[in-house]
């Protein structure tokens, strides 16, 4: 069965024309393929009449969904799992030609969709970053452990994080201090039970740790000259052996004895600090057992 279509003029099957419950046939009076030409000529014209509309009626628009925001909620809601299931269905069905019409859209659209979004995002800068903050404390050790993997694999990010890090923090230095002062007075017993656990596991650490910062006071005011120290770079030269005993010495146990005594105007350097076990340094004691300093290379 044919029908006559009214814009072409072409005899088409009547599975080609779309229907229409006015007309006596019920269908419509031209095909779908003269309809769907017509949308398209049409649709830039029609979105930018649309657009002039809607800038002349703002407050028209705006009045009528006040009046009937609560009509318009309750439609929603009741009408809300059928759409979605309407929706996923449709999607399901013509993914393919989504995705294409989708993608076409941005590559012809991309500046205007880069515009409108800085725009939004900066007369919504309060609601994003509530949002973000939001988003990452709900899951903060999964954030935490993706940036510690991506600057590990990343050492030009890491150095880049690094340098905006420390940049930020002189900035805003006073931010940073209050921040740190609020956190501690609220979280103080916490602190405190944390410090002395670290304290007992590292105590070796810390002892050494204070005999570093005396020795330094001691040079300082004895004018006998402090140089920056790595104690890495020190371990590594000596390969973690007492230079007083020849063994080998653990983490728990290691010490950085004076080679040339403060008290006998030695400097705190690493030309004058030797790896020793702590018992082997306090029995040394102020040059008791004579060692030979490591001299540094311009003077080798």
């Amino acid at each position: 069965m044919t029908k006559h279509c009214g814009k072409c003029g072409k005899d088409k099957p009547t599975g080609e024309f779309a229907r229409d419950k006015k007309n006596k046939d019920g269908l419509r009076g031209f095909c779908k393929a003269c309809a769907r030409s017509y949308r398209n000529s049409v649709r830039s014209h029609r979105s930018q009449y649309m657009s002039e509309w809607r800038e002349r009626n703002k407050e028209h628009i705006a009045e009528y969904n006040a009046a009937n925001r609560d009509r318009v909620m309750d439609y929603r809601e009741r009408t809300r799992e059928r759409k979605r299931a309407h929706d996923r269905d449709y999607h399901s069905k013509n993914r393919d030609k989504i995705n294409a019409q989708a993608a076409e859209y941005l590559r012809a659209n991309r500046e205007a969709i880069r515009l409108r979004g800085r725009n939004w995002h900066q007369a919504n800068r309060e609601r994003v970053n509530a949002k973000n903050r939001n988003r990452r404390q709900a899951n903060i050790e999964k954030y935490r452990a993706a940036e510690r993997d991506y600057l590990r694999k990343h050492a030009e990010a890491r150095e880049k994080a690094r340098v905006r890090l420390k940049k930020w923090t002189q900035e805003n230095r006073e931010h940073v201090r209050e921040k740190a002062r609020a956190y501690r007075a609220a979280h103080a017993s916490e602190l405190s039970e944390w410090h002395k656990r670290h304290y007992r596991n590292n105590k070796s650490a810390y002892i050494e740790k204070a005999r570093e910062a005396r020795d330094i006071r001691r040079a300082r005011l004895r004018g006998n000259g402090v140089e920056r120290v790595s104690y890495k770079r020190i371990r590594q030269r000596d390969k973690d052996t007492c230079h007083i005993c020849g063994k080998k010495v653990s983490e728990s146990e290691i010490s950085f004895d004076h080679l040339i005594p403060i008290s006998d105007g030695g400097p705190h350097a690493e030309w004058n600090l030797a790896v020793s076990h702590l018992k082997c340094n306090l029995k040394r004691g102020p040059g008791w057992i004579p060692a030979q300093p490591h001299l540094p290379l311009e003077t080798a």
